[in-house]
């Protein structure tokens, strides 16, 4: 077992049990006494426990509480089910899909390795990328390099750009790429999908205003101004939703007739539309006024169809 798993059986031993010897830890784990102290001492110094040698029992006791800990456990194994998950999807053979999994379960305490089988996390369909874009795009990131590509729009318009790539990011089971367009002078969204080719440049990337790419707006809209999006839930979806986070900063409103209203911060309610009408009728848009306007045009459309 690795080192974190170390870690891990120390500090459930020592929030779960009274105390623990170096001992225990290195018959556990069959190394020497030596390297359990070692291991005490980074968690003391390194991660801050409040661990103390009772001489007289001659065990590591915990002095105060140490709460940020007491569910690492069981965040491993809700992380090992995602990994597993993910790994399953991937276009590998299966020998390679072992040793991978084989490698992260070793970082993991025997006692969420062991429930691996047990606990399952169903991870969203993954869409896998045009490869050859892709790996273009990941040395130009490497490199910080220029990029030119060329885009299909919405309307099946081709155009030929030339971009700074800053980020690739998955979301929503969909690679985007985030870079920042020469012409338009902006930080741009392309759906990866729509990059039809793409090449390296000798030009360097020189784009350095990151805050405009990790910002706090909804989804990968990340970019433009902040609003704040107010959805009201009905009472009757209370138990169902309240406790699911959306986005790190949004705020919880509870009403007097048990329902709530969701504040989230956005800039673009292309997302908002879609997750209000998953829940619709009990989910409505209650501002700003243009998400309230959209969402209404969105269900005349889909009235249309019907």
């Amino acid at each position: 077992m690795s080192y974190t798993a170390r870690i891990q059986y120390i500090i459930k031993a020592l929030i779960k049990k009274d105390g623990i010897t170096l001992k225990q830890i290195a018959d556990e784990f069959e190394i020497s006494t030596r390297q359990a102290s070692r291991d005490i001492e980074q968690l003391r110094y390194q991660m801050g426990a409040p661990i103390e040698y009772d001489k007289s029992d001659k065990v590591y006791r915990l002095t105060q509480d140490w709460s940020s800990y007491t569910n690492l456990d069981d965040n491993m194994v809700i992380l090992a089910a995602y990994f597993r998950s993910l790994i399953e999807q991937l276009p590998l053979k299966k020998s390679i899909k072992s040793e991978i999994e084989e490698t992260f379960l070793s970082s993991v305490s025997k006692s969420a390795a062991a429930l691996t089988d047990k606990v399952i996390y169903k991870a969203p369909q993954i869409s896998f990328p045009n490869y050859d874009v892709f790996s273009t795009v990941t040395e130009a990131l490497t490199v910080n390099h220029c990029i030119e590509i060329k885009y299909t729009n919405f309307k099946k318009e081709i155009t030929n750009r030339i971009v700074e790539p800053l980020r690739l990011i998955n979301y929503s089971s969909s690679w985007y790429l985030v870079a920042f367009d020469h012409k338009r002078e902006k930080v741009i969204n392309l759906h990866l999908s729509r990059v039809i080719s793409a090449s390296i440049l000798d030009t360097p990337i020189t784009f350095k205003d990151t805050k405009l790419i990790v910002d706090t707006s909804f989804g990968i809209f990340t970019t433009g101004r902040m609003e704040d999006y107010v959805i009201k839930f009905s009472s009757k979806l209370t138990d169902d939703v309240r406790h699911i986070i959306w986005h790190q900063k949004q705020r919880i409103e509870d009403l007097e007739d048990g329902a709530f209203l969701l504040h989230i911060p956005a800039s673009n309610s292309q997302e908002l539309i879609t997750l209000v009408l998953r829940y619709a009728p009990y989910a409505c848009p209650i501002s700003p006024e243009s998400f309230v306007n959209e969402y209404k045009n969105r269900v005349k459309e889909i009235n249309k169809t019907i």
